[in-house]
C-alpha cells in the first residue's frame, strides 16, 4: 500500500490529481461496489492492554463510528469517518429489573451517575481531528494499491484510517480457493493466509491470518524488548460487498510471560454494514466534457485563430477519462482539420482514443471507436492508391499518408481488413519506404503475440530494404520469447547485410547490460553472452542503436536515453535518427519525450559537394515526430517549422 499526499500529486505533473492510483481500472471479478453509492459500516474498536493473571491492571481504549466508503469513480474511494465517540470503558447496556405491578423495587435508590459516562476527556478532540480530512485510496477488485492523503493530516489519524482500510484489503484471485501471499498494507509486507470457511446463508466466509513476525517495514516499538504478535480475521461478503469483517490483534511480551499469562496488548476491530444508499452529482469529469464540447464547437465554427485551436487540440491529447461523447466530438475535429489541412487534429484526437481504450479494455467493440478507424482506414486506401503518391514532387500526399498511419498507431485498434492493407503496404516496393516503415508501426500498441510470427518473417527476409526490416525486428523484439530469440540469433550468423547485422548486434548487446528494469525479461534471454562481434562495425557508416542507463534500487528510480540511427544501404550519411528519453518512475517505465528525424537527398548534396563546390544544392528534405508520453503528437514535415511554432506560441503566451 503506497502512500501519497495530495502535495505530492501537485509536485508531479505526471499524476492526475483526480486519480489515486493507476488510471486503468481492470475489470471486477470478486468484488462490486458500485459507483455513485455510498456504503456506510458500523465500526467498533478497543485497545485493551493488560497483565493477565492480574483483575487490577487493566487499561481500555474504545472508539466507535460510522465509516462511510464512498467509491465515486470506477476504482476510486473515499473513506470518512462520522459519529466518533471514544471511551475508557465499554458502555453498559441499561438491565431491566423485573417486578410485578404495585410492587416496589426492592432498591429504591438510583444508581451513582457517571456524569462522563466512560467517555474519554478528548474525545471531542480525537473526533475532530478524524473527520477533519477525507482518505482517497484506490480499489482493483480487494487490492489497494495507494492512499492519497491531505498534506495536513497528522500522522495518527492516517494510520487509523489505514487500519480500516487494511480490513478491507483481499488480495484473493478468487472467493472458492485457500491462497498463501504476501501484502503490504499498515503493518508493512507481511506473509498472509487466506482459508475459505463456508456459507452464511448467501454470504461467503473467509479467515485471513497474517504472521506480523514476517512483516518487513514495519514500525516497532521504541524497546529492546521484543514482542510476538498474531492476527486472525473473519471476513464475510455477501453480494460481492463486504458484509461485516472483524479483526483480532494480540501482542504479548516473551520475557517473565508464562503460556498465556503475562503483559499483553489486544486490539479488535469490527466492520458492520449497515446501509447502502444512492446518490448522483455532476462529476469533474463530467464538467471537462461539457468544456470540450464548448471548445470544440468554437473550433469547427472557425470562431477562434489556428495557432489557439493548435493549442486546444494539443490540450485535448491530454484527456484522462474520455467517454463516447468525447470520441464522436474527436471525429468530428478530425473531419473539420481534414478540410483546414491540419495533421494536429488527426494526432491529437486518435490520442484520446488510445486513453478510452485503456480504461475500456473492449473498446474495439465500441462503436464510436469502429468509427474513427473506418474514417481513418478509408481517407488511408484513396490517399495511397492515388498514382501522385509515388511521384517524389508530390510531398503533400506522402506526408498526408504518414501522418494518418501515425495516426492509427496511436490508437492501437487494428481490425481485420485494416490489418490486410498494412502488410500489403509493408510489403510492396511501390511506396516510399518511410510509408512502409510507418506501416509496420501502426502495430506498435496492437496485440504483440499475435504479430510477432509475421514480424520475424519480414525480418529473416534479406531481399527486404534495410529500414523495413529492421523496424520489423523492433516490432518483434517487444515481446521477446527464447524462440523469437533463438531465431534472430541465427538470423544474425548468416545475415547477409551489415546494416542490419550492424544495428540488431548492437541492440541484442545493449540489451544484455541494460541496467533498465523493463529489460530484465529480456536480459535472461540473452544471458548465454553467444553474440558473434563480427558486426561490431564502425559507428560512422553502419546502422546502430545507443543506449544509456542510470537506475537506482533503493529509490526505485531511474532513467534510459536511447537512439536508433539507421543508415540505407546507399548512402552513408544516416537515414533516419531517433532519440528516446524513459524514465522509471512510480514502478512504471515513463516515455516522456521521443523524437524521429528522417533526411531525404542529403547524400546527393553531399556528393554533389565533392565535386562541385560551386554547384546549387537541393533543399534537404527533413522531418520530424514527436511523440510526448508514447504518443504521435507533432509531425513537421519541415524541421525549420518548429522554429515558426515556437515564435508563434510566444506571441500567444
Amino acid at each position: 500500500m503506497v502512500v501519497l499526499t495530495v502535495e505530492g500529486y501537485k509536485r508531479n505533473p505526471l499524476r492526475d490529481p483526480q486519480i489515486c492510483g493507476r488510471p486503468a481500472c481492470y475489470n471486477s471479478t470478486k468484488f462490486n461496489y458500485n459507483v455513485g453509492h455510498l456504503y456506510k459500516y458500523d465500526h467498533s474498536m478497543y485497545v485493551k492492554t493488560a497483565v493477565v493473571g492480574s483483575s487490577v491492571n487493566i487499561s481500555e481504549l474504545h472508539i466507535s463510528s460510522i465509516v462511510e466508503v464512498d467509491f465515486h469513480a470506477p476504482c476510486q474511494g473515499i473513506l470518512r469517518l462520522h459519529s466518533i465517540e471514544v471511551r475508557e470503558r465499554a458502555e453498559r447496556p441499561v438491565e431491566e429489573v423485573e417486578f410485578e405491578y404495585g410492587e416496589e423495587p426492592e432498591d429504591t435508590q438510583p444508581p451513582a451517575v457517571d456524569e462522563q459516562n466512560g467517555m474519554h476527556p478528548k474525545s471531542d478532540v480525537i473526533a475532530e481531528e478524524l473527520m477533519r480530512f477525507e482518505l482517497r485510496f484506490d480499489f482493483h477488485d480487494g487490492m489497494i494499491g495507494e492512499l492519497c492523503h491531505e498534506d495536513d493530516e497528522p500522522v495518527w489519524t492516517l494510520n487509523l484510517k489505514r487500519g480500516i482500510l487494511s480490513a478491507l484489503q483481499n488480495t484473493m484471485p478468487r472467493l472458492d480457493i485457500d491462497y498463501d501471499t504476501t501484502e503490504t498494507d499498515v503493518s508493512g509486507i507481511c506473509d498472509v493466509q487466506y482459508k475459505t470457511n463456508g456459507r452464511n446463508g448467501t454470504g461467503l466466509l473467509f479467515r485471513k491470518t497474517k504472521d506480523l513476525a514476517s512483516c518487513r517495514r514495519r514500525h516497532k516499538t521504541k524497546s529492546f524488548i521484543q514482542t510476538v504478535p498474531y492476527d486472525f480475521r473473519t471476513i464475510m461478503i455477501d453480494n460481492s460487498i463486504y458484509k461485516s469483517v472483524a479483526c483480532y490483534e494480540r501482542h504479548q511480551l516473551v520475557p517473565f510471560s508464562n503460556g498465556l499469562a503475562g503483559a499483553v496488548t489486544e486490539t479488535y476491530n469490527r466492520l458492520e454494514l449497515t446501509d447502502e444508499e444512492t446518490y448522483s452529482q455532476e462529476s469533474n469529469n463530467e464538467i471537462d466534457i461539457q468544456r470540450l464540447t464548448l471548445m470544440k464547437d468554437q473550433i469547427v465554427e472557425n470562431n477562434i485563430e489556428p495557432a489557439l485551436a493548435n493549442k486546444w487540440m494539443e490540450s485535448f491529447a491530454f484527456l484522462t477519462r474520455p467517454n463516447e461523447e468525447v470520441l464522436e466530438a474527436m471525429l468530428e475535429l478530425m473531419k473539420h482539420g481534414k478540410e483546414s489541412g491540419d495533421q494536429t487534429y488527426l494526432l491529437s484526437a486518435t490520442t484520446v482514443v488510445n486513453t478510452f481504450c485503456k480504461i475500456h479494455f473492449d473498446c474495439d467493440e465500441s462503436e464510436e471507436v469502429q468509427a474513427i478507424v473506418q474514417y481513418l482506414e478509408e481517407e488511408l486506401l484513396d490517399t495511397i492508391e492515388s498514382v501522385e503518391v509515388m511521384a517524389e514532387n508530390d510531398r503533400q500526399k506522402r506526408e498526408r499518408v504518414i501522418v494518418l498511419l501515425m495516426s492509427l498507431g496511436n490508437m492501437g485498434v487494428v481490425n481485420k481488413r485494416l490489418n490486410f492493407e498494412l502488410r500489403t503496404i509493408i510489403e510492396s516496393e511501390r511506396y516510399p519506404t518511410e510509408v512502409r516503415v510507418e506501416a509496420v508501426n501502426v502495430f506498435r500498441r496492437s496485440d504483440c503475440i499475435r504479430t510477432k510470427d509475421y514480424f520475424l518473417k519480414l525480418y529473416s527476409t534479406f531481399l527486404l530494404d534495410v529500414e523495413v526490416r529492421i523496424a520489423a525486428y523492433l516490432q518483434a523484439m517487444r515481446c521477446p520469447d527464447h524462440l523469437s530469440v533463438r531465431l534472430i540469433k541465427n538470423v544474425l550468423k548468416t545475415e547477409e547485410v551489415k546494416q542490419v547485422g550492424s544495428f540488431v548486434w548492437s541492440h541484442l548487446t545493449n540489451l544484455a547490460k541494460s541496467a533498465s528494469p523493463v529489460r530484465v525479461q529480456a536480459q535472461g534471454l540473452l544471458a548465454e553472452n553467444d553474440l558473434d562481434s563480427k558486426f561490431n562495425l564502425d559507428i560512422r557508416k553502419f546502422s546502430r542503436n545507443y543506449e544509456q542507463t542510470l537506475f537506482f534500487d533503493e529509490y526505485n528510480f531511474g532513467m534510459t536515453v536511447d537512439s536508433n540511427v539507421i543508415f540505407s544501404t546507399e548512402s552513408y550519411v544516416p537515414r533516419s535518427v531517433r532519440l528516446n528519453l524513459t524514465t522509471d518512475l512510480f514502478g512504471e517505465s515513463i516515455n516522456f519525450l521521443e523524437l524521429n528525424v528522417i533526411a531525404r537527398q542529403i547524400q546527393e548534396d553531399v556528393d554533389r559537394l565533392g565535386f562541385q563546390l560551386k554547384g546549387n544544392f537541393d533543399k534537404p528534405q527533413v522531418t520530424i515526430g514527436v511523440k510526448i508520453f508514447g504518443n504521435d503528437l507533432h509531425y513537421y514535415s519541415n524541421g525549420l517549422q518548429l522554429f515558426k511554432i515556437s515564435d508563434e506560441r510566444k506571441k500567444l503566451a
